[in-house]
């Protein structure tokens, strides 16, 4: 929202990461002349959507040391009841029909949302991932969103398009057990800070502590 003209939000872009987007325009092109024409969804309800994005993102979860959410059962049936509902936005990239990457997520209150980002490996070396941002963030901007919202976790692809970055935190005086862990934390930090360091490093891997948005 802070941007008139998606062109004005390109220019932001080109300003402080030109090589990085437009390395990811070139990429684009190859991966247009390669495999056709790319051609974007914003709310994609095909049925390879969700089968991919359980195969794509299980994969990725395993080979990075996190757990499987999509193992369970009840996690389709989780995205199959919002989707039932119209909550759920599964928006996509394809290429000849072929699916290349998906985000599964949500609109609320101006701002579009994800859960859920992945890609087909085998189109890594085209950031096919990177090729559907850049169609979610210019429908966003055509859309009037207020922002776009790339959920909690710090990866450096999110750092590249957003403009602002939100600490989450709790509301309120904690519990007697948060501010426990809190001392031991901070008692940790001073007397041995290489450990602290280290379990702060693998905190970081599990769950992101950043929430950066575009807007």
């Amino acid at each position: 929202s802070k941007f008139p003209s998606y062109d004005d939000y390109k220019t932001h872009l080109l300003k402080h990461h030109k090589s990085l987007v437009r390395d990811r325009e070139r990429r684009g092109r190859s991966l247009a002349a390669a495999q056709g024409e790319l051609v974007f969804s914003m709310d994609d309800h095909q049925d390879d959507v969700f089968e991919s994005a359980q195969r794509w993102k299980g994969r990725q979860l395993r080979e990075s040391g996190l757990a499987d959410y999509f193992a369970s059962p009840r996690t389709i049936e989780f995205l199959d009841a919002l989707r039932k509902r119209g909550v759920l936005v599964s928006s996509t990239l394809r290429a000849s029909g072929r699916l290349l990457s998906v985000w599964i997520g949500f609109v609320h209150n101006g701002s579009w949302s994800g859960w859920i980002f992945c890609y087909d490996p085998s189109f890594r070396k085209y950031s096919v991932g990177h090729q559907l941002l850049n169609f979610m963030l210019e429908e966003s901007h055509r859309l009037g969103h207020r922002e776009f919202d790339f959920s909690i976790g710090s990866e450096d692809y999110k750092m590249i398009y957003a403009t602002r970055g939100r600490l989450p935190g709790s509301i309120g005086r904690p519990p007697l057990r948060q501010r426990l862990i809190t001392y031991a934390k901070d008692e940790l930090k001073e007397r041995t800070p290489k450990l602290f360091e280290a379990a702060r490093i693998l905190k970081k891997r599990a769950d992101g502590t950043i929430a950066p948005t575009a807007c």
